[in-house]
Parts: structure tokens; C-alpha cells; sequence
């Protein structure tokens, strides 16, 4: 009894996250399509409409084709002639629910990752941010995946992670070179606060680049290709 209540609410669970995904995703596009570029807004909602209708249709696959699949095997796994066949419906049930997790699991890690590259935490050579949410979702994975998942666990969050990642990496490269800039409050002499952006434009080649480490710190140093021809580059910097 006790199995079969854990899989009851392990179901309540997964049902209930099904059911708001598509208010979550509506309310997301909302809130951040008037920050996001063209092509930032074209991406994320590819994203939000393919995680959408793929994570359902797996997660019914799951259910409706690999659940069978497995207690039909597991009928005719044995075949001698006067011996029983007998199996254990809840590790079963357990297993199909394992993998829908596994999808799950999956579309937030990617979603998650894919926000934080889309506001700037997680930019050139700045992992910790990146590795903190891999580190939590895989986590998340070891510790929920069902008992008959045991020795796959560690490669099942691995992959997972990995496949997330993966994902997240197709957000379109940032026009300036970066989403976030560390700007710093500069004090002039008549004790007025300013904060100073130095665009450094190379105009399609025709200008030399600004020295690494010219800029001071706290000032934002956005790189263009040819701001007076790409507009992707007049709305960013806008």
C-alpha cells in the first residue's frame, strides 16, 4: 500500500506540473518579451513551444506505449513451459514515472539556463552561476529518480545536465559581445554622478579595436561590428 501511494502522489505531482506548464510559459513570454531582441524573442519562443508540445508527448509515449511495452515483456520474459510468470507492478510504475521525471527535469534545467544566458548571469568565462543550477538540478535527479534507476542515476543526471546545457547554448550570441555590463556610478568634478559606456565600434574593419584593458573599471565597454548599418546593434545598444 505504501507503494502505491508514493506512485499516487509522484503522479499528482507530475500532472499538476503538466497542467500550469502552459500558464508558466505565457506568463514568461510576457514578462520578458518587451526586454528581448528580435531574435532573442524568435528563440525563447521556439523554446517555450517545443518544450511545450515535445515534454507532453514524451512523457504520453512514456505512459502509453513504454508501460505496456514493459508489462508485456515482462509476460513473456518467461516462457517455460509450467512456471508462473510473476512481476512487480509498482517497480514498473516506478520505472515509467522515473523516466517522465527525467523529461521533466530536463525542460526546467534547460529553461533555467536558458534565462540566466538570456539576462547575463552566465556570460564569457563566468561558470559559477552556470554550474550552481547543473549542480542543482542534477542533485534534484540523484536523489528523486525511483530505486529501480539505481547505477543509472549518476549517468542519468549526467546526461540530463549535459542534453540541458546543450540546449541552452543555442541562445543567439549577444550583438555588444555581452548581456551584462559592470557599470559603476564616475563622479565629475561639480560632484554630479554620471555613469560612462565607451562603444567601441570597428566599422565593418575600418577603425582599430580599443586596447584590452583600456576601459576602467566600471565602465561598460560595448563592441560593435558596424553600428550605423545593423539595427540588431541600434536596439541593443538602445
Amino acid at each position: 500500500p505504501f507503494e502505491w501511494l508514493e506512485i499516487r502522489w509522484s503522479l499528482a505531482i507530475l500532472l499538476a506540473l503538466l497542467a500550469v506548464m502552459p500558464v508558466i510559459y505565457l506568463q514568461l513570454h510576457r514578462f520578458a518579451r518587451p526586454g528581448l531582441l528580435p531574435r532573442e524573442r524568435s528563440w525563447l519562443a521556439a523554446l517555450l513551444c517545443l518544450s511545450l508540445a515535445i515534454i507532453p508527448l514524451m512523457i504520453l509515449a512514456t505512459w502509453g506505449y513504454m508501460l505496456p511495452f514493459l508489462i508485456e515483456a515482462a509476460h513473456s520474459a518467461d516462457s517455460l513451459e509450467g512456471v508462473g510468470t510473476r512481476y512487480d507492478a509498482t517497480a514498473l510504475f516506478r520505472l515509467a514515472l522515473g523516466f517522465s521525471w527525467l523529461f521533466v527535469t530536463i525542460m526546467l534545467a534547460t529553461l533555467s539556463l536558458s534565462i540566466a544566458r538570456l539576462i547575463g548571469l552566465i556570460e564569457h568565462g563566468e561558470a559559477r552561476f552556470r554550474a550552481r543550477i547543473l549542480l542543482i538540478f542534477g542533485g534534484l535527479l540523484l536523489l528523486t529518480l525511483p530505486v529501480e534507476y539505481e547505477g543509472l542515476r549518476l549517468l542519468a543526471a549526467f546526461v540530463a545536465m549535459a542534453l540541458a546545457d546543450t540546449i541552452s547554448r543555442t541562445l543567439p550570441e549577444a550583438p555588444l559581445g555581452r548581456r551584462k555590463f559592470e557599470v559603476g556610478d564616475v563622479l565629475s568634478r561639480s560632484g554630479s554622478t554620471h555613469r560612462v559606456a565607451l562603444v567601441d565600434c570597428g566599422c565593418e574593419g575600418a577603425c582599430p579595436r580599443f586596447p584590452v584593458g583600456s576601459a576602467h573599471p566600471g565602465v561598460a565597454m560595448p563592441k560593435c561590428s558596424a553600428l550605423c548599418l545593423e539595427p540588431t546593434e541600434q536596439d541593443a545598444l538602445a
